[in-house]
């Protein structure tokens, strides 16, 4: 009876052990900036903006309410469905958003769908707010010595100010030894091309260990780029028709559990 006795009391203890032996993604890029910390290596850990470090759908809502305040708006029932929308349901497409608020005039959908493109791509991206833990993250990886990179498919033309206001509003590193902000030079450039074309630049950076994404396509290519590196996906939001995640790949809602 008294090995049963043990048995029981020592049941919890090896349960919390297992628990506490459960890395997760973010704390493995933790060690592996560590390591290569301590072999005199430069780390580097990239980062993707949109839907990663970054909450862009505030940026879509203000903009539908923007339009929703419009004068020549007022009583219309889309502006009506617009003002009770919750960022909840902001979709990756503004089509997929309006159907959420149940919003059914063909005439408004395509003028919404107008002044939305209209201003997406400028200083409406202030209204987006950090990702839940990305910036103490970020911080910490910096502070123990990595390079960040912010890998963008934003281009530059259209979005530099207000990214680099963005990011040190919300408490990013930006504008400091050992970051870099890498943006396309031509908003129409394809954004999973723009980014295979910089994995050259990456390599001359230093040794890349961390990578984070919300576009499927993006951290497979990365993955096959950089097969050692720890490539996480962030399950957030993605563009319609994006391939499966490759197998192997782990994924994160936020940045929180560290």
């Amino acid at each position: 009876m008294r090995w049963l006795l043990a048995l029981a009391l020592a049941l919890p203890a090896v349960a919390g052990a297992r628990s506490e032996a459960v890395v997760t993604p973010l704390k493995m890029i933790d060690y592996e900036v560590d390591a290569q910390a301590r072999e005199g290596k430069q780390p580097v850990v990239v980062f993707d903006l949109d839907a990663t470090l970054f909450d862009n759908r505030p940026r879509t809502l203000a903009i539908l309410r923007a339009w929703a305040a419009l004068p020549e708006n007022a009583g219309k029932a889309s502006a009506q469905r617009i003002e009770g929308l919750a960022v909840a349901q902001v979709a990756y497409a503004v089509k997929d958003t309006l159907a959420a608020a149940g919003v059914t005039d063909g005439a408004d959908i395509e003028a919404i769908t107008a002044f939305w493109w209209a201003r997406f791509f400028g200083p409406w991206a202030l209204h987006d707010g950090p990702m839940p833990g990305g910036p103490a993250y970020v911080n910490a990886l910096y502070a123990k010595g990595a390079f960040i990179v912010y890998l963008t498919g934003r281009d530059a033309p259209s979005m530099l100010v207000p990214t680099t206001q963005s990011l040190a509003l919300a408490g990013y590193p930006i504008g400091l030894p050992r970051t870099q902000l890498i943006m396309k030079p031509d908003p129409k450039a394809d954004d999973e091309v723009f980014k295979d074309s910089v994995m050259r630049s990456l390599r001359l950076t230093g040794s890349v260990v961390g990578f984070f994404d919300n576009e499927p396509g993006n951290v497979n290519l990365m993955k096959k780029a950089f097969p050692k590196a720890r490539v996480v996906f962030l399950d957030t939001m993605h563009k319609p028709g994006a391939p499966a995640v490759d197998a192997g790949i782990p994924r994160v809602k936020d940045f929180v559990d560290r």
